[in-house]
């Protein structure tokens, strides 16, 4: 009998201890997945809160941006600039007031919480001001414990006055209130257990969903103050509340604002039930062959989801990879157009009595160019800058114009090009040119549900004998608009769509960045008769023109300078360099940064340096122009480079030296070269 029952006794283990053995494994898989899912959702919750936080950040910079083209601060009339600033304030419920301030010295000459006249004091904290004034971008604050005037804690984001002649007169400001940022985390319902911090770029707390108020303007823990310093923009990490409840925290960094959001989820709560869970799958599984069945479709369940897991991460890698291998290929290619088109124009100016061979080669430089912007579109690398003007044939623009448009405003309206005009070549900004007539189509599609007609029209006018224009006219057979509604069309935020079908800020910026060009801009409607908006920008200098199709050289007076040129690419620094020496420069090479260094430490003259921004060898070109300046405080830097990405990274890193985007042609080398000689 006792041999029967050790033998049932071995039996009964033989076949339970499996079964708890499998019941164990797949209770601790099932706990870590559970608990990498939980990270994975909380992750993507505090990425949801950044994103929503930086589309509001960027709407209120664009608002800042439209108000800083007003013709009003051109005149003077700062009475009236400050009513249509709060005009804007009565419309954006998340500022609280906007300022404009002087950048020397700091003084306030009005804000919206005081009557227009009122005298205030100068800013407490000029920091940011400054920093926008000499970046010419916009600048987002950290957090300020007390304003000036309001004497409560606030944040703020600064937009330089930028005129025609690159000075800034003013600084303008929108403010937020903290509340309005404390109710971006409490919409996200986070459990009350849970701590959501918002802390800007330097680690003090913006606003706290738990906590006394005092807290704002304070460093953050010890913990979270260790993530932001190592430099990663998203993480997870474990560490203590003040309390010293012990907490696993996920986090993420904004790139707009350099701010950062982090969640603390006590341990328990992610921890305790998934123990829990694990102990009581063990024990059902040692009870009986159903547990186990149970456990088999837990299994299936989870390899289920192991296999979604790995087809996600999949993707996600073959989609950095593709990224990875555009911005080489981005890199590659412009290295490659940069010879090409430096050798096609070198050739161009001995070919010159050739008719035949000029032709042949024009045609090969304007596929050089198609081809840069084919690899811009690749990558779309789409964003705003500062104007660039310059000579551009309208009616040639607008023929490239015509597939998008088509395109744009679908078939059901007919299209009708009457392109007059010659010469027609204008001085404007060529990207922000197609960008407003494209925005004008659209308009003009919306105003003609029903279908219409679309006619674009360009001709060359003269207002007086002193000032010749090129005039484009987009015009539509559609609704048409009431003179009070034409009169009101420009302005900030005003449309006559439906809510959620336009943001009113179109036309606008249309009519902000002809003014900035220097043109003119009119719109002429009549309800039923559709709406013509009518385009004059100054018309191109002859040399403008000339140095658009041939190129300019710039003569440097005095000796000829030595310019120092470091490139990794050998058929790169072979083209710029015959280029520099046509034009009477003498050129020093490098091939890479260590090489650059030795160069400037050798006490040869040296009056410029040309440097690639990516190079191999451990030291980029960023690197490169900043020992030049210290070890040459008077030479003049330039960088260059063929990788759109490495441009940014520059641009952020180093604002302080000029960039030039490979491929370049010659007059763009010998202007900016002429440019920073001469300056």
């Amino acid at each position: 009998m006792r041999s029967l029952r050790l033998s049932l006794v071995i039996l009964f283990v033989a076949v339970l201890l499996p079964i708890l053995i499998f019941a164990t494994v797949q209770a601790l898989i099932a706990t870590r997945q559970e608990r990498e899912t939980f990270e994975s959702n909380t992750q993507g919750r505090v990425k949801q809160v950044i994103e929503e936080l930086d589309r509001q950040l960027y709407g209120e910079i664009k608002v800042l941006q439209i108000l800083s083209y007003s013709e009003l601060l051109d005149t003077a009339s700062l009475a009236r600039f400050y009513e249509q600033t709060q005009r804007v304030v009565a419309t954006e419920p998340n500022i609280t007031h906007i300022l404009l301030a002087e950048p020397g010295t700091g003084r306030q000459l009005f804000t919206t919480l005081r009557p227009f006249g009122t005298q205030l004091p100068n800013l407490i904290a000029r920091d940011r001001l400054t920093e926008a004034v000499s970046t010419r971008r916009p600048v987002i604050s950290g957090i300020l414990a007390q304003g000036s005037v309001t004497r409560k804690p606030l944040v703020s984001v600064w937009v330089p006055v930028v005129r025609d002649d690159h000075s800034v007169p003013y600084g303008l400001a929108a403010v937020f209130d903290v509340n309005s940022l404390k109710r971006l985390l409490l919409a996200d319902n986070i459990p009350n257990s849970w701590t959501g911090t918002l802390l800007d770029r330097a680690g003090l707390v913006i606003v706290s969903t738990r906590g006394p108020e005092e807290l704002i303007g304070t460093a953050a823990p010890a913990g979270m103050r260790e993530a932001l310093a190592s430099g990663q923009l998203e993480g997870i990490y474990s560490g203590a509340l003040v309390d010293g409840v012990e907490t696993i925290t996920p986090y993420y960094t904004s790139r707009l604002s350099g701010w950062s959001v982090h969640y603390a989820v006590p341990r328990d709560e992610i921890e305790g039930p998934l123990l829990r869970s694990s102990l009581i799958t063990f024990g059902t599984g040692g009870l009986s062959v159903l547990a186990a069945l149970l456990l088999a479709g837990l299994v299936a369940r989870d390899i289920a989801q192991r296999r979604r897991a790995e087809q996600t991460l999949e993707e996600s890698q073959r989609l950095e990879i593709v990224g990875r291998m555009t911005g080489g290929m981005a890199h590659d290619f412009n290295n490659l157009l940069t010879v090409i088109l430096g050798n096609l124009e070198i050739a161009a100016k001995r070919v010159k009595a050739d008719a035949r061979a000029t032709q042949a080669l024009q045609v090969a430089l304007g596929a050089v160019e198609r081809g840069s912007h084919l690899i811009q579109q690749l990558l779309a690398f789409a964003r705003r800058q500062p104007l660039q003007p310059r000579a551009v044939a309208v009616n040639a623009l607008v023929r490239k114009m015509m597939p998008l448009i088509k395109q744009a405003i679908g078939s059901q309206i007919e299209q009708t090009y009457r392109l007059e005009g010659s010469p027609d070549w204008c001085l404007v900004d060529p990207a922000q040119l197609e960008s407003a007539l494209l925005n004008l189509a659209i308009n003009a599609r919306d105003a003609m549900p029903n279908g219409g007609k679309l006619t674009v029209r360009t001709r060359s006018v003269e207002v007086d004998r002193a000032a010749p224009q090129i005039e484009i006219a987009v015009a539509d057979t559609g609704v048409g608009m009431a003179p009070d509604v034409v009169d009101k069309a420009f302005q900030p935020f005003f449309t006559t769509k439906e809510i959620g079908k336009g943001t009113g800020l179109g036309l606008s910026q249309v009519y902000g960045f002809i003014q900035q060009s220097g043109g003119k801009v009119a719109i002429e409607s009549k309800i039923g008769a559709g709406t013509t908006v009518i385009l004059r920008l100054p018309a191109a200098a002859e040399a403008a023109v000339a140095e658009t199709m041939a190129g300019i050289t710039y003569a440097v007076a005095g000796a000829t300078r030595v310019v120092l040129l470091v490139d990794d690419e050998a058929d790169v620094r072979a083209t710029i360099a015959a280029t520099l020496r046509e034009h009477d420069y003498e050129v020093l090479e490098a091939v890479d940064g260590s090489a650059a260094i030795d160069r400037l430490m050798s006490g040869g003259p040296i009056d410029l340096v040309i440097c690639d921004v990516a190079m191999p060898g451990g030291v980029n070109g960023v690197e490169v122009a900043r020992e030049a300046r210290r070890l040459r405080p008077a030479v003049k830097v330039l960088l260059i480079s063929g990788d759109p990405s490495a441009a940014v990274d520059s641009a952020a890193g180093a604002p302080e030296f000029p960039r030039l985007s490979k491929p370049f042609r010659q007059a763009d080398l010998m202007r900016e070269l002429g440019a920073m000689l001469a300056g």
